[in-house]
């Protein structure tokens, strides 16, 4: 159930029309997605590390870390919780929402284990990348700004970053922090 914005309604929008929530829906609480995620398909092997990103929808920002693995451990749900306490939700109702590989189910499974306030669990349906649009459009922002500036990084010090190395981890959560 969706209905016009105001700004739609009172015929203000010059460009395609667009929806948005009633005032009046209940909310399940703030919506954080995550997602595990590799700079390029090709890039996706199994020597590569991946990375955890974490899109908080209420506030838009970004969080992300290079992982050695997929495989959940304590400092990754460390991590993960802390960030959520960092923001302001110790105690607070939250839905969590990733897709349904396995790795990340669990590791959302894990951090609500580990959270104080109410966790409500959902995956995206399998082959179903709109329902969770949101996340899918911050990865590609986040995989846009570590692009242009280990491009730009790479310009300055006349040397190749390579993906599992140590400035390439450095560059991983420092994107996210000058996009919030």
């Amino acid at each position: 159930y969706r209905s016009w914005c105001d700004h739609c309604r009172a015929g203000k929008a010059r460009l395609a029309p667009h929806l948005s929530e009633p005032a009046d829906r209940e909310r399940l609480g703030v919506t954080v997605s995550c997602d595990y995620v590799f700079m390029g398909a090709e890039e996706a092997d199994e020597d590569m590390q991946p990375s955890l990103v974490i899109f908080d929808d209420d506030k838009g920002a970004f969080w992300a870390i290079g992982t050695r693995t997929k495989t959940v451990t304590e400092q990754l749900v460390k991590y993960f919780k802390d960030i959520l306490d960092q923001s302001g939700y110790i105690g607070e109702k939250m839905t969590m929402k990733c897709d349904q590989e396995p790795s990340v189910v669990a590791l959302k499974r894990a951090v609500a284990a580990a959270r104080t306030g109410e966790t409500v669990p959902i995956e995206s349906p399998v082959r179903a990348s709109q329902s969770n649009g949101r996340m899918e459009g911050a990865i590609g922002i986040w995989q846009g700004q570590v692009r242009t500036i280990k491009h730009y990084t790479e310009a300055m010090i006349k040397r190749r970053i390579e993906i599992d190395g140590v400035l390439f981890s450095w560059l991983v959560p420092f994107c996210t922090e000058i996009m919030n």
